[in-house]
């Protein structure tokens, strides 16, 4: 199987996963009567960008501590709590010590944490969430690119075995 048919096969998967949840999220908020402030479209690229660079990080990782392409998969999820607690997913960022929030800025999940409350309840437009935009462009970009290349070269490690 290809690298790129290996990766949208993960990616696929856990965007089901988090579109789901997402889903789901707001139907409890609009249960609640909650209102989704900023644009729609801009919210789901949001989310987009969010799993591809969940999925990229922990298929990086996967690839470099994994001893076969099979265990890749697992590794990804293994990878994610982390991510979400260090993003300010379960705790708000704010009540983070200065280093650890520094640590934070370079998860994409924060920016993602940040960029969504910005467009959802506060309805900020792509201009006033820009970095947090522009980080999860850049980072996604970067974590294909990157995982790509990391399992080329775990299948050619792992041929040679």
């Amino acid at each position: 199987m290809s690298g790129t048919a290996y990766f949208l096969g993960i990616f696929l998967a856990h965007a089901c996963i988090g579109l789901g949840q997402t889903i789901l999220v707001y139907a409890i908020a609009a249960f609640w009567n909650a209102q989704f402030q900023g644009s729609l479209w801009l919210g789901v690229a949001i989310v987009l960008l969010s799993i591809i660079s969940y999925v990229g990080v922990g298929f990086i990782l996967g690839t470099q501590l994994a001893r076969r392409v099979e265990d890749v998969n697992s590794l990804v999820a293994a990878f994610g709590v982390p991510m979400l607690i260090l993003g300010g997913a379960f705790l708000p960022t704010s009540l983070f010590p200065d280093s650890l929030l520094n640590w934070a800025k370079f998860n994409p999940i924060y920016h993602m944490n940040e960029a969504l409350t910005g467009v959802s309840a506060n309805g900020d437009d792509l201009e006033a969430i820009a970095p947090h935009f522009q980080f999860l462009c850049v980072f996604a970009v970067a974590m294909v690119a990157a995982g790509w290349l990391s399992y080329r070269r775990m299948l050619s490690v792992e041929r040679r075995l």
